[in-house]
């Protein structure tokens, strides 16, 4: 007896099922990067470098007034 299986097709995700996070990849100067390796060792516990950009543009955002984004309105 032979069994064949097929490619698991990847279904559509459930409507309860919370959007993947994005993606941001960009080029640092290397000034730049400098900074931020010196906050991190200047930390007691040096965060992710992940959680550091995230958090800067937290608080970019925030004073341009943009961040957290408006809720929207119930009809």
């Amino acid at each position: 007896m032979s069994l064949v299986m097929g490619k698991k097709k990847p279904g559509r995700p459930k409507a309860d099922t919370p959007p993947r996070e994005r993606i941001l990849a960009m080029r640092m100067p290397h000034d730049l990067d400098e900074a931020l390796e010196a906050f991190r060792a200047a930390q007691p516990f040096a965060p992710d470098r992940t959680a550091v950009g995230l958090r800067a543009l937290e608080n970019f955002l925030r004073e341009q007034g943009f961040y957290p984004p408006p809720r929207p309105r119930p009809a």
